[in-house]
């Protein structure tokens, strides 16, 4: 099965190890993805608050791309792609108008886009396509040792006109994989399909740090041994900014691991860890998976 994929700008430039396990493990379960070249940006958040036309014209093109390598769905591992990607698909796969005008700017550059193309995530993928019978056979190291905090972020599920796959307020998706696909055990804790602050860290990083060590907080007062997220950016927030929050709350007895939703499923799937990247994390997983046996 064709999947295109977008990483976006976080994967491929900050958190490379989230970019390189999505292709090893997708690869691994019979997935082909086509990375998109020269995609560009999906204008973030930042340009999305200034100029929206502009941002619906860079996602129109990251479409049109995917469409050019006739692939069934189009792929992200970050969720603010994943917005803007599918507000993009939200009005030019239904509305002839709008999808002429972006027509007529993608035509100075030999391109076209005729609406075909829908927008997924990791989650998304695996429970939908890959599915539960595929995902048990790949299973080759049980994560019933793990106590499991997943966390959504908020692009992922909201609005949930934009995706239908579960509730968005109350999300559930990676808390079945995680027990159903691998048997490992999941933790729930206040805050686990709220914003991970990551969006204010230049503008206002003691509400960001706040919210931060908030949501560790949590995850680590509710027992989890580590938290896992399938978002590049969520994933930043939350490990690179997690020691300085804590002790800025002084809460640094409250650090947790946090994993990327690849690398989880790269663990249960066997791949030795030493080829998951964990060791680009500022918060280091390796101890606690030596001592469970990983």
């Amino acid at each position: 099965m064709r999947i295109a994929y977008y990483p976006g700008c976080e994967a491929k430039i900050v958190t490379t190890e989230a970019n390189k396990v999505t292709k090893m493990v997708l690869e691994k379960l019979g997935i082909e993805l086509i990375e998109l070249e020269n995609a560009g940006c999906c204008g973030s958040m930042d340009l999305r608050l200034d100029n929206m036309d502009a941002v619906l014209a860079l996602n129109g093109r990251i479409l049109a791309l995917a469409e050019e390598v006739k692939a069934y769905k189009l792929l992200t591992i970050c969720n603010t792609c994943a917005l803007n990607l599918n507000t993009a698909v939200s009005i030019y796969n239904r509305d002839e108008f709008a999808r002429a005008k972006l027509n007529e700017i993608l035509s100075l550059y030999g391109r076209q886009y005729n609406g075909t193309m829908d927008v997924i995530t990791l989650p998304w993928l695996l429970i939908r396509l890959v599915g539960f019978i595929s995902m048990r056979k790949a299973t080759r190291k049980p994560l019933d040792k793990l106590r499991i905090a997943p966390f959504y972020g908020c692009h992922m599920i909201r609005p949930m006109k934009f995706y239908g796959f579960e509730n968005s307020m109350k999300p559930s998706s990676i808390d079945v994989m995680i027990r159903e696909f691998f048997d490992g055990q999941t933790v729930n804790y206040q805050g686990k399909s709220s914003c991970c602050g990551f969006h204010t860290l230049l503008t206002e990083e003691k509400t960001s740090t706040g919210l931060i060590a908030y949501l560790i907080g949590n995850a680590a007062s509710a027992g989890a041994d580590c938290i896992v997220t399938p978002c590049a950016q969520c994933y930043t927030a939350l490990d690179t900014y997690q020691q300085r929050a804590l002790k800025e709350k002084g809460e640094k007895d409250s650090e947790i691991p946090v994993l990327h939703l690849s690398q989880l499923v790269g663990l249960a799937m066997g791949i030795p860890k030493e080829e998951l990247g964990f060791d680009r994390h500022m918060v280091d997983p390796l101890n606690l998976l030596e001592d469970r046996g990983f």
